[in-house]
């Protein structure tokens, strides 16, 4: 055995892993309200709040809201355990996999620790806006779970013209 690889810690013991016959959500938009989590699966419980290093949050040309791949930029979510049978029915509600794609990844918990999970994504590559209304819903969610200022910042500018601004 190599030299300090006795003393390694299993990834094992650090990754945070749903429980047999669940998977973990990444929750953005819409999904950070526990209600509307609720309404979609009704088992899901909270694991905690998590981000993705080299995605962003965005709105694609539908006005859909969606994760792209964007280096050196960090998205905030939450994620929920979510028995696998109601992954299915979700993905049957939002047209997975026709309209969303739904994508595997390593989150980090504000804890530092990896967390396997899934995320749902439009193939729509456009970029929109956030109708007012929709904003304010999920700045209002994004608070209640403390993400940092300047991500909230960001969020609050997807308002307005598509003109006015670039979602990427």
């Amino acid at each position: 055995m190599e030299a300090g690889l006795e003393d390694a810690i299993p990834i094992s013991t650090v990754l945070v892993r749903p429980n047999l016959g669940h998977r973990h959500l990444f929750g953005y938009g819409f999904f950070l309200n526990q209600r509307i989590v609720r309404s979609f699966c009704p088992d899901a419980s909270f694991v905690g709040v998590a981000y993705y290093d080299n995605r962003r949050f965005t709105v694609d040309a539908q006005g859909y809201l969606t994760l792209r791949p964007r280096a050196g930029h960090r998205t905030y979510g939450v994620i929920w355990q979510v028995p696998d049978v109601s992954v299915y029915a979700l993905d049957q509600r939002l047209c997975v996999p026709r309209f969303y794609d739904r994508t595997g990844a390593f989150a980090r918990t504000l804890k530092g620790q990896l967390c396997i999970s899934e995320f749902l994504a439009t193939r729509d590559q456009g970029t929109g806006c956030l109708e007012s209304h929709a904003l304010s819903f999920i700045l209002r969610a994004a608070r209640r779970w403390e993400f940092p200022s300047a991500y909230l910042t960001e969020i609050a500018s997807w308002g307005g013209n598509a003109q006015q601004r670039r979602a990427y």
